[in-house]
């Protein structure tokens, strides 16, 4: 048993560089609000230092192991907080191609599972997730446009 978490949004840019800005580690704190810190190296297996917004007054810190990377269509991590039986979460970033390419939609899906899963805000995770692919959104379009992807 767990929590789910399925958020989806449509970006106005191709796979490719909504693929770049979520690779782009050391660009998180200029645009996301919800995965305010990330570093590490964009490998299966690497480590990951992630911090989220975990609610308006609350960081968390998660160490992140990546299980899957397929260029400009899906990234896997796995998220612990502290010992992997007190929080844990699959974390999925799923890219589908719309409009011959042009367009993108992303979808993040999490499944938490732990102790202290019935101590935590999971709505506010949702809502972690709509604001981070609404800025997303907003950062590949803007920022993200006038590069090639």
């Amino acid at each position: 048993m767990g929590f789910h978490i399925n958020e989806s949004i449509e970006i106005n840019a191709g796979p490719a560089q909504v693929w770049q800005a979520l690779l782009d580690f050391e660009r998180y704190p200029d645009w996301n609000p919800f995965i305010i810190k990330l570093s590490g190296k964009a490998a299966v297996g690497a480590l990951l230092d992630e911090w989220v917004m975990a609610s308006k007054e609350k960081r968390v810190r998660f160490k992140t192991n990546i299980l899957e990377l397929v260029t400009a269509e899906k990234l896997v991590w796995r998220g612990v907080y502290g010992a992997g039986w007190l929080l844990n979460g699959i974390h999925q970033f799923i890219l589908e191609p719309l409009n011959n390419g042009q367009e993108t939609r992303l979808t993040q899906k999490e499944t938490f599972s732990g102790v202290l899963l019935p101590f935590m805000n999971m709505e506010e995770s949702r809502q972690g997730y709509r604001a981070m692919n609404v800025a997303l959104k907003q950062w590949v379009e803007t920022t993200c446009a006038s590069t090639p992807s």
